[in-house]
């Protein structure tokens, strides 16, 4: 977390709740928007959304968050042209490792990354959007994918701490009927 005068000096404020625990138990509903909103990732049809081979693998890596993180699960997403809508559930074990660990790894550190993170939802936000950018920008190069202005993603996300299950089920409704809604998604549920 930034210190205070590092965020007074770049005038960012924070979007998360200062009394919650982020890598502790909880279910998230998250969203992650393109850099202006620019549709990289398919096209809107009458029947819902098109995904191009962009936004197949933007669909790949948010499968794999629950393998790629020890204590996620991953619930209902959808992909739209310009932004993703998912559910990730974190639980906390108490072991706090931040990435699953490789064979390695095991032997040499007692199953955590080299810093031993705990896993918070900011750093599950982080390593999903580098790792969409990295393979972003290889299929600009040698697939012809749309290039891009400068980054793919808006340098921040949207969460929502879901508190019951009424609230969850809204929420699943909601991203399930995203691709058939008119396309006004400034009103993020």
């Amino acid at each position: 977390m930034p210190r205070q005068h590092d965020r007074e000096l770049y005038n960012r404020r924070s979007l998360r709740r200062p009394d919650h625990d982020y890598a502790g138990n909880g279910i998230y509903f998250t969203t992650i928007t393109v850099l202006e909103r620019a549709c990289l990732y398919g096209a809107r049809t009458e029947n819902g959304v098109a995904l191009n081979d962009a936004g197949r693998m933007i669909a790949t890596e948010w499968r794999a968050l629950d393998e790629r993180f020890v204590n996620v699960t991953t619930d209902i997403f959808v992909i739209m042209p310009d932004h993703i809508h998912g559910i990730l559930t974190i639980r906390d074990s108490g072991q706090r490792q931040a990435l699953r660990p490789t064979v390695s790894q095991l032997g040499a550190i007692g199953g955590c990354d080299s810093d031993c993170k705990p896993i918070s939802l900011g750093r599950i936000m982080q390593a999903f959007k580098s790792i969409t950018t990295r393979k972003y920008i290889d299929g600009v190069r040698r697939l012809g994918w749309t290039p891009f202005n400068g980054k793919v993603w808006q340098r921040n996300y949207y969460e929502r701490i879901v508190r019951s299950r009424e609230e969850l089920d809204s929420i699943r409704s909601y991203i399930a009927s995203n691709p058939s809604q008119p396309y006004d998604d400034d009103h993020i549920f």
